[in-house]
């Protein structure tokens, strides 16, 4: 004997009504931080009211301060993130690659990829000096482990058919790494894209705007 199915239909709420919620609890969210600060709960250089907060941002974007600390902030993430790019590519597919490059610099990898970005600051400063520089060596070391991982990955899926019948039609080495490694392993390269850009980069991109 079988159950009988009933369909549900899928419930449809009034048309707006999600915007309606949302307004409403912004606008609640603002009214309880004007209280707060008009309140004076803590001082305004602490807990400045959104009154205060929006005349800041005005005067600073009329200044053009914004556009230069937001420029700065870009062109940080760009460099920083891109230098990690070619590094995590390339140290990805020299792991995938050869065991024994796996077996050494591979384990190193690893346990730098469990570090939180924060750790890197400390020896940015020591090294480089609170500068620019610092700031993009720490957006690097946040991210480079994440897709140095996820190349080797990519690499390590790739069928060793594909590879064998490279070498049996006369493939060379970069070949076989611009035709067949490289767009074989794009998926994996792009997740790990993703995961350094949402675990990684979030935190890099706080460090980069406090300089």
């Amino acid at each position: 004997m079988t159950a009988a199915r009933v369909a549900v239909a899928p419930r449809r709420g009034v048309p707006g009504l999600k915007a309606v919620r949302v307004g409403a609890f912004y606008a609640a969210l603002l009214l309880g931080w004007k209280l707060i600060a008009d309140a004076e709960v803590w001082p305004s250089y602490t807990l400045p009211g959104p009154g205060a907060v929006w005349d800041a941002l005005r005067y600073n974007a009329e200044q053009g301060y914004l556009g230069d600390a937001l420029t700065a902030t870009m062109r940080r993430m760009a460099i920083g993130f891109g230098a990690s790019i070619v590094v995590g590519l390339v140290l990805g597919v020299a792991m995938g690659s050869f065991p024994w490059f796996d077996e050494t610099a591979g384990s190193l990898v690893l346990g730098l990829q469990s570090l939180p970005s924060v750790t890197w600051f400390p020896l940015a400063v020591l090294w480089f000096g609170l500068n620019e520089t610092a700031i993009i060596f720490v957006v690097l070391m946040g991210s480079v482990c994440s897709i140095a991982i996820s190349a080797r990955a990519g690499v390590r899926d790739i069928p060793p058919l594909l590879l064998r019948a490279s070498s049996m039609f006369g493939g060379g080495p970069w070949q076989r790494l611009r035709l067949i490694v490289l767009p074989a392993m794009l998926p994996s390269m792009v997740q790990g894209l993703k995961l350094a850009g949402r675990s990684r980069g979030g935190r890099c991109w706080r460090r980069s705007c406090c300089s």
